[in-house]
C-alpha cells in the first residue's frame, strides 16, 4: 500500500501487510480432568493416583505389625520400655 501523502520531493513509502504471529498457530492441547462419584481423579482417561491392590494393602499392614512387634520385643530385652 502506498502512503497516504506522497509529494513529489518525498520518497515513496510502502507498507507491508501485518504478518501472522507464530505464537498462536497451534492452540495448546488441554488435558481432560474427570472426577468420578467415588472421588477418583482421571486425567485423559488415566487414573492420576493408582489405588493399591488389596493384596498390597494386606502386605503393608502385616509388615508394619511385624515390625512393631519386633521393636517391642527388642525394647523389652534391652530394658527400655518406651513403646
Amino acid at each position: 500500500m502506498i502512503g497516504m501523502i506522497n509529494r513529489g520531493d518525498d520518497t515513496v513509502e510502502f507498507y507491508a501487510a501485518a504478518r501472522q504471529s507464530s505464537l498462536y498457530r497451534h492452540p495448546p492441547v488441554r488435558q481432560k480432568l474427570e472426577y468420578l462419584k467415588d472421588g477418583r481423579v482421571f486425567l485423559d482417561g488415566v487414573a492420576v493416583h493408582e489405588q493399591p491392590t488389596t493384596g498390597q494393602m494386606w502386605h503393608d499392614l502385616i509388615s508394619k505389625i511385624l515390625a512393631m512387634r519386633m521393636m517391642k520385643i527388642d525394647a523389652m530385652e534391652n530394658g527400655s520400655f518406651l513403646l
